[in-house]
Order: C-alpha cells, then sequence, then structure tokens
C-alpha cells in the first residue's frame, strides 16, 4: 500500500470516528480541534462478552473509554449503609473512567462487558492533555456525565464518574458526596485544582 493510500485510509477512520463522536454529548460540545485530537489518537478495544473491561484491582486505569458498541455493567457492590445497589447500564456514546483519571485512583466498581462490545480507547496521557487544553472539557464537557442527585446516596450513578466517597462539592454539605447538586454544573478545572494539592 502506497503512502497515499495510508494517508487516505487514515483520513476515512478518523472521519468515522469524529461522526460517531459528534452524535453523542459531551462530544458534541467540543471545540472542533479538541475533537479532532481525541478522534486520531482513540484506539478501539475489543472486550468479549462477561469480560471486565476495567476492575478496581487492576490500578489506575490506563485508558477514558467511549462505547462504540455494545453494553457494559456497572456493579457497584454494597453502599456505605450495607444495602446493594443498582447495576448500571452503559451503552453507546456513554463514557467511563473520568473520575478515576482525575484522581489518579483504580475505579471503585468493576465494568463488565455485558455483550460483545467495542470501546474506543484514549490514553490516560492523552486524556490529560486534552482536558488542559480543551476549555469546553473542562466546564460543559462534564454537565452532561451521567449525574442525577447531590450525594450517593440518592444517586448510584455517581460511580460511573465520579469522585470517591469522601469528596465534597462546594456548597453541597452532605457528606460522601459524589456529583454536583442538581442544577449546578461539575467543573473538571476545580477538581484538577483540587486533586494537584
Amino acid at each position: 500500500m502506497g503512502a497515499e493510500a495510508k494517508t487516505s485510509a487514515v483520513e476515512r477512520l478518523a472521519d468515522s470516528v469524529l461522526t460517531f463522536l459528534r452524535r453523542y454529548p459531551p462530544f458534541d460540545k467540543l471545540e472542533p480541534d479538541a475533537l479532532e485530537f481525541m478522534a486520531v489518537r482513540l484506539a478501539l478495544g475489543y472486550y468479549p462478552k462477561d469480560t471486565a473491561v476495567i476492575a478496581p484491582d487492576r490500578g489506575t486505569p490506563a485508558f477514558f473509554y467511549i462505547i462504540q458498541r455494545g453494553l457494559v455493567q456497572i456493579s457497584p457492590g454494597e453502599s456505605n449503609v450495607g444495602t446493594a445497589r443498582e447495576v448500571i447500564a452503559l451503552g453507546p456514546g456513554e463514557c467511563f473512567s473520568v473520575g478515576a483519571l482525575l484522581e489518579k485512583r483504580p475505579v471503585t466498581s468493576p465494568y463488565v462487558a455485558a455483550a460483545d462490545t467495542f470501546c474506543y480507547q484514549l490514553t490516560a496521557e492523552d486524556f490529560s492533555t486534552l482536558i488542559h487544553r480543551s476549555t469546553r472539557a473542562t466546564t460543559r464537557w462534564p454537565t452532561r456525565w451521567p449525574r442525577r442527585n447531590c450525594c450517593s446516596r440518592c444517586s448510584p450513578r455517581r460511580i460511573v464518574t465520579g469522585l470517591s466517597p469522601g469528596r465534597t462539592w462546594p456548597g453541597c454539605r452532605r457528606t460522601n458526596v459524589g456529583s454536583p447538586p442538581p442544577g449546578e454544573s461539575f467543573d473538571i478545572g476545580q477538581i484538577r485544582r483540587r486533586c494537584s494539592r
């Protein structure tokens, strides 16, 4: 294959990834250069049904994941009050491992492919670069993450991308907070500053 054909193939793949990302929030709000930065760096990983994509015992995730096709389930396990939490299912266009990457820690629950699943994967280093270079990724993007209520008692979805238990959000008086109060936005810049201390 000649250099011209390789370039054309790479461009077609990048265009395909861009088309996919533009269909889903939060990616539809990213600046064009940030989206292109991301699209050319994404790899596609395959996870057969019942395979753990990431798990707490594997350390800090190596990737930021975006489901391209398939289904990933998160089994949060026991809550801090001893009751089982509901299983959360994520589908195409949804992303995960954000909180773990921002805090440089393992995920708090296993993420398991509930069907044969393909995920776009952005390395942790490239994810960090994206967060630092995109103003929209630090202001608008996080408001689109799956967050429902102020604390983990109200929303087991906190476990998807939220902060680890014990972190608090500005203006919230509850403990074990993992998502912003309703109506408030989530600013990665605040978390990045807090986590770099």
